[in-house]
């Protein structure tokens, strides 16, 4: 097996690396061998790393929890290497060397302090707002591990928010790095949409690793995508429990698939069976998904679909991702008053003609819950 090796991410010097792909495949132990301990002692041990999760251990993690993000590979390499080992204490990391654990006893001290140099912080996304007094100026790497989560209900309110908040209050004025690691559980997730990765359009596979730019700047921050592949050569390497359905982020590394979706064979099948009405339109960059209440039999439902003819909706279109002015300059609806129109329809069971209306839709209802 040949695990993930970030030394070409690391070279291209990105300000955001954005590392996905499949379950063990050694995204994160690459990332805190190479990007965080080697970084910290090669830095003299100036360069502070900082954990991020979205609520993940709480906002008071255990010191136990905390300890065993590192690899127990790490904390070998740790003491082999540099002689030391990992102390956690009120969320933040320290550094122990093994020859000079404690301090010198001072006058009326009968118990030795342990003598640690500070070697990272963890930060809770939940509670961000409680760090904004506080001064982080060691920090020089941002990890945040499982920036995708499930599904969208995993995200806190206003996420990406609290996010760019904790970054301008650890890095300041200063520039650091800030790096993401996540599963490919879904294909669609709202950090890719604020640093702008079309992840249809590139069409990236596993293995693959390109740089950006951002565009909302002139000289906009740079941006690594890293598809990291499996580390399985052989389809024997693979453990022979895994080798069984809805297992693709641990075998193959691609995307978990939707059970929500209908492919085109179910067209036929919902347009000339189903007794489709359609209630209102969803316009997402001038391709139109429509949306339909359909009853088959006795069971009623909702299918949301581009794959059908122009349908009459009169007034009733909205426009994702259009600033309110310009809706009502078109003669859209907003998303409020859509739901107010339709909100019992929009409570049946609602399936999809691909995955990305299911994210698009899904983001619109989660307000609604």
């Amino acid at each position: 097996m040949i695990y993930y090796n970030g030394d070409k991410r690391r070279s291209m010097r990105c300000d955001y690396d954005v590392l996905f792909g499949g379950r063990a495949n050694g995204k994160s132990y690459d990332v805190c061998k190479n990007d965080i301990i080697d970084d910290y002692f090669n830095s003299g041990c100036t360069h502070e790393f900082g954990l991020v999760r979205r609520v993940g251990y709480g906002a008071s993690a255990s010191a136990e929890s905390l300890t065993k993000w590192f690899a127990e590979d790490l904390h070998k390499y740790l003491k082999e290497k540099y002689n030391s080992y990992i102390k956690v204490e009120s969320n933040t990391f320290y550094i122990v060397n093994y020859d000079d654990e404690t301090e010198e006893l001072k006058a009326n001290q009968k118990k030795p302090r342990l003598k640690a140099k500070v070697f990272g912080h963890f930060f809770s996304l939940a509670i961000e707002e409680k760090y904004k007094s506080q001064q982080f100026d060691n920090v020089h790497t941002l990890v945040y591990e499982e920036f995708c989560p499930m599904s969208i209900y995993g995200y806190i309110e206003d996420e990406i928010t609290h996010f760019t908040s904790l970054i301008s209050t650890i890095f300041r004025h200063r520039n650091g790095k800030i790096i993401l690691i996540g599963n490919t559980i879904n294909k669609y997730n709202i950090y890719f949409d604020w640093l702008g990765i079309d992840i249809d359009k590139l069409e990236l596979k596993p293995g693959d690793i390109i740089k950006l730019q951002s565009k909302q700047f002139k000289d906009g921050a740079t941006i690594c995508v890293d598809f990291a592949k499996m580390p399985y050569e052989d389809e024997n390497e693979i453990p022979h429990m895994l080798k069984i359905g809805n297992c693709e982020v641990a075998t193959t590394g691609d995307y978990a698939k939707s059970e929500y979706c209908f492919n085109s064979a179910y067209d036929d099948f919902i347009f000339k069976e189903c007794k489709p009405t359609v209630l209102f339109a969803i316009e997402i960059e001038n391709v139109f998904y429509y949306v339909f209440k359909c009853t088959y039999k006795n069971y009623n439902f909702i299918a949301i679909t581009n794959r059908c003819q122009q349908q009459k909706v009169k007034s009733n279109i909205y426009h994702y991702g259009k600033k309110i002015i310009e809706a009502i300059k078109l003669g859209h609806k907003s998303f409020d008053d859509i739901y107010k129109t339709f909100s019992e329809d929009m409570m049946l069971p609602t399936i999809f003609s691909d995955e990305y209306i299911e994210y698009r839709y899904r983001l619109l209802m989660e307000k609604y819950r």
